[in-house]
């Protein structure tokens, strides 16, 4: 692929992942004001599960989910070594699968009588956490596969369709047209076609096949393979400790309806870092090969151009979301509980405009010789995260949760960002970047606290229009963005 496709490639597959993300969450954003709320136990239930499947994926996959990305640049033109290489991975997935499915029948009744709370869903669900997450194990295997073959978008659409398939279950669970008891075993089910429909596709894409081999030893850099892999298990649990663990510490601090406000909560903050996480995503095989090549000028003109992008699109969709809340709660069901989330809401936003203010940092520090470092910082914001939280739950509730996310966030993201700076040379700072984050914050404060009417769904809605309007104005008027200007004028994103 020559370099003027490759940018055309880039531009096309992270708008469409985006596309289809934001159809997938204005359905979920639909099931979020419309249906989750009419049974927060059960969403509460099933946000723990999910998160917790997710906890326990980067431990299971044994780190190999990053060594696809890592090493595959340097297999990729062999079709031979290509094939043995990810065999191999194959192999150390299903390893972890063993291992995890071992350990969790070892320790099911300790685990639940010791840390489980006698909500009844809990009680009834908690034996559905190995396939789940099993399920979860493999998808992830998948869909790193895609991305080294910049095929994000397609696994990101059957993702999606979980957007459609989960409101439906949950309503037909509610109303008793199914069995309540088994709503994780439907859950399940979606992932066993989703996982079918993506095997499908990667067969006819690069003639996907299941062979197992233990052998590495094609590869010259065995021995960098596997530290490579523990480091990612350390960060990526470190990862998903951070992230997901205050889900599991309200549910066991406050109860299953407190963690289905919060899952709200979480879900809105996650739909203005969409964009944001998409360009992510689709660089990642693109930065990984950078690094192999050692070009650090390139690199760093994607960090810059991505972290302009990403806060751009993630301020102009916060900002929405915080101006739209008055209309949002008005036709929400349980109102006088679901306006608890505002609060918790404002910080997990914040948190996301740190992530997108810092750009491709984490995918950056991964993939150079200094992804050590990626780990001992997670594993850092993850013991931040949960002293936070012990301390900040039992004192302001979700909102200590919250609160407790985007403190270990920012931390976080300030270290990797100062290590990237003295060890690469590398900042995702620039003049555009300053000016962006001073506008819109200064746009934010001027139209939070003015009224444009006396009605307050007519003046959630102007202040709507003029923020975005002038935002977007003013960024595109002085150049502040230019490869945004230049999409929106149907130009290529990364026009150099």
């Amino acid at each position: 692929m020559t370099n003027s496709n490759l940018k055309t490639h880039l531009r096309n597959e992270s708008i469409l992942t985006s596309i289809i993300q934001f159809l997938g969450v204005g359905i979920g954003i639909v099931s979020t004001i419309f249906v989750y709320p009419k049974d927060l136990n059960l969403y509460g239930a099933y946000g723990f599960l999910t998160n917790t499947a997710s906890l326990l994926v980067p431990f299971i996959s044994l780190g190999f989910g990053s060594v696809l990305i890592k090493y595959f640049p340097a297999v990729r033109q062999d079709v031979t070594k290509k094939s043995q290489f990810f065999q191999s991975v194959l192999f150390h997935y299903l390893i972890g699968i063993v291992v995890f499915s071992l350990l969790f029948f070892l320790s099911f009744y300790f685990v639940k009588k010791s840390f489980i709370t006698d909500d009844i869903y809990f009680q009834r669900f908690y034996i559905y956490v190995l396939p789940l997450t099993v399920l979860y194990v493999i998808y992830d295997l998948f869909s790193s596969y895609c991305i080294n073959f910049l095929k994000l978008s397609f696994p990101m659409f059957l993702s999606s369709l979980m957007k459609i398939y989960l409101p439906i279950t949950f309503l037909a669970c509610i109303y008793g047209f199914l069995n309540t008891s088994l709503f994780p075993l439907y859950i399940c089910i979606f992932y066993l076609i989703a996982l079918y429909i993506l095997f499908l596709y990667l067969k006819k894409q690069d003639n996907f096949q299941f062979k197992l081999s233990s052998n590495l030893s094609h590869y010259s850099q065995n021995k960098s393979v596997y530290q490579f892999a523990f480091y990612s298990i350390l960060g990526g649990t470190g990862s998903a400790l951070a992230l997901r663990l205050d889900s599991f510490m309200i549910t066991k601090m406050l109860g299953t309806e407190a963690n289905g406000i919060y899952s709200l909560a979480f879900f809105i903050s996650n739909s203005c870092y969409i964009p944001a996480n998409a360009i992510s995503l689709i660089l990642e095989p693109r930065v990984a090969a950078l690094s192999h090549e050692g070009d650090h000028d390139k690199l760093n003109q994607y960090y810059k151009k991505s972290a302009s992008i990403m806060i751009t699109a993630t301020i102009l969709i916060s900002g929405s979301i915080i101006f739209g809340l008055p209309i949002l709660f008005k036709i929400m069901p349980n109102h006088d509980k679901v306006v608890l989330l505002a609060p918790a809401l404002v910080f997990l936003l914040l948190s996301r405009i740190i992530d997108s203010a810092t750009g491709i940092n984490a995918a950056i520090l991964s993939y150079s010789k200094y992804y050590k470092w990626e780990a001992y910082l997670m594993l850092l914001m993850a013991g931040l995260n949960i002293l936070f939280n012990c301390f900040l739950i039992p004192e302001f509730g979700i909102s200590g949760a919250a609160i407790a996310t985007c403190m270990s966030v920012f931390l976080f993201n300030l270290a990797k960002s100062i290590l990237i700076y003295f060890t690469l040379k590398l900042s995702p700072i620039s003049s555009q970047l300053i000016w962006i984050l001073l506008i819109g914050f200064g746009l934010f404060v001027m139209f939070y606290y003015f009224n444009f009417h006396e009605d307050p769904i007519i003046n959630t809605l102007i202040k709507l229009t003029v923020f975005n309007g002038s935002f977007l104005s003013i960024i595109f008027a002085f150049d502040l963005n230019k490869e945004l200007k230049e999409y929106v004028l149907d130009k290529m994103l990364w026009k150099k």
